[in-house]
């Protein structure tokens, strides 16, 4: 027996079509990348324009939509037109012999038919002179959830009361499916699709590590054909008791599959055609039916669909359902063209014929025309299959060229619609477009008038707001009370310090161990140098705030420059990044606005450094390696003592002139030691009370130096006006910002609108 291979006039003339379809898609490609550029123009325009404009966006948006899926489908024809590619489909009932027919066709013994309910997934035979085994693809974790569980959990909660329903929600993930509750048996009535769902579930889960094992498993490549049945058949219609166990393990792994394609050489195959085989339509599993669905609807050039032999052969609810899924399938020709009905005669269950005969007459009440029914052919006949392999060449060879010819005709008269309603859509926006003509000439004006412009008998704008800012913030200076609490930290932590000096001097008991530990070593060096650390602290507590004064500073001038209208250039969180933002902004050339803005970007540490340098003698009085006559630790104290105004005649002398003093008393020598601290700590407070080093008296000078350097110059106005200008897009974001976002949103729409018009008829 010779089964008849695809013919291959078929195949040619499927390819001659390939380049109408090619030419199509660089159409469409084209067109959308137009209409995509318009639309990003069109929605910049959004508000500015005339209601024409505004109201333009929809269509835009819709034509758009119908350009990209006509051609995400033209697409896909032309992927089968160029290879020559012809898929035929099986379609029917579970248990319509569909793998039967297919079996008895190609001669793949490995298919498993007859009385199994074979087809669990969706397999495609693809013909291949030099493999002989599958490949199989699994879903992921995610998809088993979305893909598997889910309509599962829908139907049997479909089919549950109140409160069960509620709670019959469907996993989050695959691995939540495993210990989570299911609805007892006894809520559902028997025999329903949701009892069956619902112990297809409880087994499922009792062995879900079969499927676990292989969600989110890399798909399984060229496995021998004697491993087929082990992943695309349910299994065995009639197992015994003792083989349930091992029947619910193998449903669990098949569970996990996706899709099967079959690779070898087989009677009638031809490396130009591509049977697919399907779930049925009627199978429980909704997952079954969503992919036969998808199959004929994206992929099928011939859809054979097979009756089933017995008491129902299809005239029931879910073939009907199945019947108008497929019928509402979009495409661009008749679905009767696509279409061959098989009559599937089963001698053992209806012999005389009888249900063929109901079969036939429900297709012709349905509408079917007569040639396309095919039998009556028996599944297991080899003979009968190679029948049919000659309806579907003889279908093929008759309609394929002319569905074909339909469908680039189809396409071609869809794109033309689409195009001519461009072209009307591009005239109404031509009338209505906006222009830029004289934009640009407002932008020099517009800053003049934001930086200094007299009018209504005064002046305004920047440099006006500027020198009263400058102005007010110096008069506030006294009455500031972030200034005021500076001070007040300043002395507190002064205070705190000198209170708890008497605490760091050693006591005579100490320094007289001291000495015992050291064999008469002078206790006194080692007691200064507890001092000198513990005035070391101080001083770098003291340094430590007045440097937290420096921000202060800063972000009183930054507010000035802000009121005056360059907040648009002060980017940052705290004020250090504002100040860096504004003169990384204003910077490129030499001018006393940039070198104040610098100096006052290191103010915090320029004051850290003066206070410690001030202070420094203070610390070193406490050294006593700086005692000799070179460094002379005595007469620099008394200076700084005296510089600051201090009282120089209360600092403590010493009865003995060496130094640091010596004497064979821990008495007289803690005496000193308290006589040295008091000399520091009088000193400290000395320059602490000097006017020059308040918190308020340097807010004040650098202040007025601000104001003095940044707007008294004769040539300060025009440096001003020469830095902003280069940044007048940022500063008037409000006036020159919007004319120039405005010319080029315009421009740009133009130049978008003018390129739609190129390729159209």
């Amino acid at each position: 027996m010779t089964v008849p291979a695809i013919n291959e006039e078929i195949v040619r003339n499927r390819r001659k079509r390939a380049d109408a379809l090619r030419q199509i898609i660089r159409t469409c490609r084209d067109l959308g990348r137009k209409l995509e550029a318009l639309n990003g123009a069109l929605r910049h325009l959004e508000g500015l324009e005339a209601p024409e404009i505004r109201d333009a966006g929809t269509d835009l948006s819709q034509l758009s939509r119908e350009l990209s899926d006509l051609e995400r489908r033209v697409e896909i024809r032309h992927e089968r037109f160029q290879s020559g590619l012809i898929t035929v489909s099986i379609a029917g009932l579970e248990k319509a012999g569909k793998t039967t027919f297919l079996r008895s066709l190609t001669g793949i013994d490995a298919l498993p038919a007859f009385d199994e309910r074979c087809t669990a997934v969706c397999c495609e035979l693809h013909y291949a002179e030099d493999r002989s085994d599958f490949d199989i693809a699994f879903y992921t974790g995610a998809e088993f959830a979305e893909r598997v569980l889910k309509p599962v959990f829908e139907t049997i909660a479909g089919g549950l009361p109140e409160p069960l329903r509620a709670a019959c929600v469907p996993p989050a993930s695959s691995a939540e499916f495993v210990n989570m509750p299911l609805p007892p048996a006894d809520a559902l009535p028997g025999g329903t699709t949701a009892f069956k769902l619902l112990s297809d579930l409880r087994t499922l889960q009792a062995h879900f590590r079969e499927c676990r094992v292989n969600l989110d498993h890399p798909p399984l490549l060229r496995r021998p054909l004697a491993e087929l049945r082990e992943w695309v058949s349910y299994g065995q219609a009639r197992v015994d008791a003792a083989d349930e166990n091992r029947r619910a393990r193998h449903l669990a792994r098949v569970a996990a599959a996706k899709i099967c394609r079959i690779y070898t050489r087989f009677r009638g195959g031809s490396p130009h055609l591509r049977w697919i085989d399907t779930p049925g339509v009627d199978d429980p599993n909704r997952r079954a039916r969503e992919l036969t669905l998808a199959a004929i609807a994206e992929e099928t050039d011939l859809l054979v669909v097979a009756s089933r032999p017995g008491a129902t052969p299809s005239p029931n609810e879910n073939f009907h359902n199945f019947w108008d899924s497929v019928s509402r399938q979009p495409d661009e020709i008749d679905l009767m063209n696509r279409m061959l009905f098989v009559l599937n005669c089963d001698r053992r269950v209806d012999p005389d014929g009888e249900n063929i005969q109901i079969h036939r007459k429900y297709l012709t009440d349905a509408g079917v025309p007569r040639h396309l029914f095919v039998g009556p052919l028996e599944a297991v006949r080899p003979e009968d299959a190679a029948i049919l392999m000659e309806k579907v060449n003889d279908h093929l060879g008759a309609h394929l060229s002319d569905q074909d010819d339909q469908a680039v005709l189809a396409f071609r008269n869809r794109l033309r619609n689409i195009q001519a309603r461009i072209r009307l859509f591009h005239d109404t926006l031509a009338d209505a477009r906006p222009s830029d003509a004289g934009l640009h000439d407002l932008e020099t004006e517009a800053f003049h008038k934001w930086f200094h412009w007299y009018g209504g008998g005064r002046d305004t704008g920047f440099w006006t707001e500027l020198v009263a800012a400058l102005d007010r913030a110096t008069r506030e200076i006294p009455e500031d009370a972030r200034i005021r609490e500076s001070e007040t930290t300043l002395n507190a932590i002064f205070a705190q310090e000198a209170e708890a000096l008497e605490s760091r001097i050693p006591s005579p008991e100490a320094l007289e161990d001291y000495v015992v530990q050291h064999r008469g070593e002078n206790p006194v060096p080692g007691g200064m140098r507890t001092l000198s650390i513990f005035f070391s602290d101080l001083v770098n507590r003291l340094a430590s705030e007045v440097q937290e004064f420096g921000p202060i500073m800063q972000d009183k001038l930054l507010r000035v420059l802000s009121d005056a209208g360059l907040a648009p250039l002060m980017a940052g969180e705290d004020t250090a990044e504002k100040l860096a933002s504004l003169l990384a902004h204003l910077d490129g050339t030499e001018s006393p606005v940039i070198e104040v803005l610098r100096e006052t970007l290191e103010l915090p540490r320029n004051l850290k450094y003066v206070i410690r340098y001030e202070l420094r003698p203070a610390v070193d009085f406490c050294d006593p390696t700086l005692w000799n006559p070179g460094e002379d630790a005595w007469n620099r104290l008394r200076e700084m003592v005296a510089a600051n105004g201090g009282p120089a005649d209360r600092l403590a002398m010493f009865e003995i002139c060496k130094y640091p003093p010596v004497s064979d008393s821990r008495e007289r020598d803690h005496e000193n030691l308290r006589k040295i601290a008091g000399n520091a700590i009088l000193a400290v407070q000395a320059a602490l009370s000097n006017e020059r080093y308040l918190p308020r008296r340097i807010a004040d000078d650098f202040m007025r130096d601000c104001r003095v350097r940044l707007c008294f110059s004769p040539e300060s106005e025009q440096e001003w006006r020469t830095l902003l200008f280069r940044n007048r897009g940022r500063l008037l974001a409000g006036t020159i910002g919007q004319i120039r976002a405005r010319s080029e949103r315009i421009r740009a729409f133009h130049q978008a609108l003018n390129a739609l018009t190129d390729g159209l008829p």
